[in-house]
């Protein structure tokens, strides 16, 4: 379970630097 936990924590981490990334392009 910790595996799992891992990869859905590293996917919100990626999608939290998207967003990011995308706001930071967006001004």
């Amino acid at each position: 379970m910790s595996a799992l936990a891992d990869v859905v924590a590293d996917g919100n981490i990626l999608g939290l630097v998207e967003r990011f990334l995308r706001a930071k392009n967006m001004d």
